[in-house]
C-alpha cells in the first residue's frame, strides 16, 4: 500500500538494490534486505546516479543519490554580507 501511494503520486525509487546484508556464520547464509529508501518526484530523475557504497566496517551499507540541478531556476544573484 505505500508503495501503491509513493507511486501515484509520482515518487520513484532510486535505491532499488539490498542496502543491509547479514551472514549467519552458524550455516554461511547470507540475507540481503532493502530498509533504506530514497524517493524523488524530481522531473530530471533519469539524469540521477544512485548507488550503494559497500565498506567492510559495518553490515549496512551507505547510499547516496547525485542529481542535476538546473541552474535556470535558481539564476538569482546572490549576496553576500560579511562583518568587519
Amino acid at each position: 500500500h505505500f508503495l501503491d501511494i509513493l507511486l501515484s503520486q509520482l515518487f520513484v525509487p532510486h535505491i532499488v538494490f539490498p542496502t543491509r546484508i547479514c551472514t549467519n556464520n552458524s550455516n554461511q547464509t547470507a540475507s540481503q534486505i532493502l530498509i533504506d529508501n530514497i524517493y524523488s518526484n524530481c522531473l530530471n530523475f533519469s539524469n540521477s546516479i544512485s548507488s550503494n557504497l559497500t565498506l567492510a566496517i559495518s553490515d549496512h551499507l551507505s547510499h547516496f543519490l547525485i542529481m542535476p540541478i538546473d541552474v535556470s531556476k535558481h539564476s538569482e544573484k546572490l549576496s553576500l554580507f560579511r562583518r568587519n
